[in-house]
């Protein structure tokens, strides 16, 4: 997270605090199902310049057909 000025240092340091107080840690945030990171976990590098742009994707794994049993558990897992 880009820290600006002192009222986002306060902010930042405010939801440190909070989450450090809740003891859920990161598996709460998870158990919470929280669909976007929260910004205490999101350090960008102080220099705009040292940005890289990364391009991946996250493979989907369809695993409705590992229910009926482990008759295709071999295709499925394939």
């Amino acid at each position: 997270m880009l820290v600006g000025n002192s009222s986002d240092q306060d902010l930042l340091l405010k939801q440190l605090k909070a989450f450090d107080e809740s003891k859920a840690g990161v598996k709460g945030i998870g158990d919470a199902r929280i669909t976007k990171i929260p910004p205490i976990f999101i350090h960008l590098p102080r220099d705009p310049d040292q940005l890289t742009h990364t391009e991946f994707s996250v493979p989907v794994v369809d695993l409705a057909d590992s229910a009926v049993g482990m008759i295709r558990h071999a295709e499925v897992v394939v």
